[in-house]
């Protein structure tokens, strides 16, 4: 069971408790030289005590999981084991002491998720805003809209309006994975951080039609003014993303259905809602957001009361009678 020299040792995996005992005592027996560490439970023919732990006096600690039936029970037994491994003074170096098996490959991701969630989500957040700010003012600016002063303003406000529903759309991914029962995970993490460019995505050009908006409008115009332009093909690209993460509900997997298709589904649903009816919403109520459009003017160039067309529908210019009839 041993090399020649003595430098190898036997590895036991996959083996449940019983089984280990088992193997465990043939190894003390047979192989001269070795034997079990300090403080685990023999019984009087040198087995294993099953379930398999150490003394009282080293704690007392079981070393082989039991109920292992949720993530919580598997952090648990991540947790258990580091604090014995840590504290135990044959494992003064990290090489002496290797812990490793599916709970250690899969589960330990949990043990600091919610904080990588937390740091990139503000990451995420902090460059919803930069490249919202950015491309807001480039636009306003190489546009000539307004005064220096009135783009900046207008560019962070709207930078702000953006970041805001960025992070009620990852709160919303998280929240109702929650109440689906979808486990949280990595791949619902990467859902929540997607929303945020689904956010902006949707948000920005409402924004930005907002902002172009001509100053005689009141703050419902301007959203009027604004969605009569991007409704339509918003709700064309809210569409195709649907129809591409429906796709994934048709797999015959229940993993890709879970973590996939569920939050994903969510993230473009959400996303969809708050830059194209909760953000119109909010913008009624901010007329006071400099409008930074032409009087009369909307945004290609056509006159606001008769398009590109005279009144009379024939697009020439309206004549006059001159009483003798000459036009």
């Amino acid at each position: 069971m041993c090399e020649d020299d003595g430098s190898g040792c036997p590895v036991f995996e996959n083996l449940h408790g019983t089984a280990y005992a088992s193997c465990f005592k043939q190894w003390t027996v047979q192989s001269a030289g070795y034997g079990p560490a300090a403080g685990v439970n023999l019984d009087d023919d040198g087995g294993l005590v099953l379930p398999i732990k150490q003394s009282a006096a080293n704690g007392g600690g079981v070393m082989f999981g039991t109920g292992l039936v949720d993530t919580d029970a598997y952090v648990k037994l991540i947790k258990d084991a580091r604090a014995i491994v840590d504290n135990h003074p044959a494992c003064t170096r990290p090489e002496d002491c290797l812990m490793a098996g599916t709970p250690f490959e899969y589960w330990e991701q949990y043990l600091d998720l919610i904080n990588v969630m937390f740091l990139l989500g503000g990451v995420a957040t902090a460059l919803a805003f930069i490249i919202s700010f950015a491309f807001l003012l480039l636009e306003l600016t190489l546009s000539g809209r307004g005064t220096p002063m009135q783009r900046l303003v207008s560019s962070a406000v709207g930078a702000l309006l953006i970041s805001f529903w960025s992070v009620a759309s990852m709160g919303t991914v998280v929240g109702f994975c929650g109440l689906a029962d979808i486990q949280l995970s990595s791949f619902t993490a990467m859902s929540a951080l997607i929303s945020t460019g689904l956010a902006v995505e949707f948000s920005v050009h409402v924004v930005h039609r907002f902002i172009e908006a001509p100053p005689d409008k009141s703050g419902a115009d301007r959203v009027d003014y604004a969605m009569e332009w991007l409704f339509k093909p918003t709700f064309l690209a809210f569409v195709t993303s649907a129809i591409g993460v429906g796709m994934m509900g048709l797999s015959e997997f229940e993993f890709v259905k879970m973590y996939f298709f569920g939050p994903l589904m969510i993230a473009v649903l959400a996303t969809y809602f708050y830059g194209i009816f909760a953000m119109p919403a909010l913008l009624c109520f901010l007329g006071c957001l400099p409008a930074l459009g032409q009087n009369g003017v909307i945004e290609n160039g056509e006159d606001e009361g008769l398009g590109s067309s005279d009144a009379n529908g024939t697009g020439l210019a309206p004549v006059e009678d001159a009483g003798a009839g000459q036009i």
